[in-house]
């Protein structure tokens, strides 16, 4: 799926900020992995939001790991590249879009996210269900609006996935729509009520 805007759930970003802020500020790398990134503006938007909510002193150690399947190769050029049309970042608040992008023509139909920003993010093309972690010892992962088209199986295997590619309490946050599978509720705490945020449990064996 490749329907994706900016700061689409916003309050959902937030919250997982808020609530990792204490275990993350201290860390020496804050890595996060964003599965299902799709064109990016998901991975860009918790990029902005981690800068104001963080400051910009600790989100110099913030990376943002952004994977997807990229079967056409069209959404890693769009990540390296960071431009996006007009229609992409209009909705975005003008004082939002002034500080953090900037026109790439005179007409204003493109518009690039600054420096600062872009370099935290990189792409890396990846298949979820191939149970492989892009990396160990994560801060965080983001998953919204992926596991929706994976079989109760593949919803399970996937859960296991991120349990193993999460630091000791790193965070997990998916959407609304994805209830943890009774298989995977040992492996998790949820700490937010009203959204999906959840804590790395840690356990002696895996089920």
């Amino acid at each position: 799926m490749t329907f994706t805007f900016f700061f689409r759930d916003r309050q959902t970003l937030e919250l997982a900020i808020k609530y990792s802020f204490e275990y993350l500020k201290n860390k020496e790398r804050i890595e996060i992995w964003d599965a299902g990134c799709s064109q990016g503006a998901e991975s860009f938007s918790l990029a902005i939001l981690m800068h104001r909510h963080l400051g910009p002193e600790v989100f110099e150690r913030v990376r943002i790991i952004a994977t997807d399947l990229d079967r056409n190769g069209k959404f890693s050029k769009i990540i390296e590249e960071g431009i996006y049309p007009l229609a992409s970042v209009k909705r975005i608040p003008k004082e939002t879009r002034d500080e953090y992008f900037h026109p790439t023509d005179e007409e204003g139909s493109h518009y690039q996210i600054n420096d600062e920003i872009h370099q935290a993010v990189s792409f890396h093309k990846h298949d979820i269900l191939s149970l492989k972690p892009i990396k160990e010892n994560l801060s965080g992962v983001l998953c919204k609006n992926v596991m929706i088209h994976f079989t109760p199986q593949q919803q399970i295997d996937a859960f296991k996935l991120y349990h193993r590619s999460l630091a000791e309490g790193g965070f997990l946050v998916t959407d609304n729509s994805q209830p943890m599978p009774e298989e995977c509720a040992h492996l998790f705490q949820r700490i937010v009520n009203n959204v999906r945020i959840y804590r790395k449990v840690e356990v002696a064996t895996e089920a």
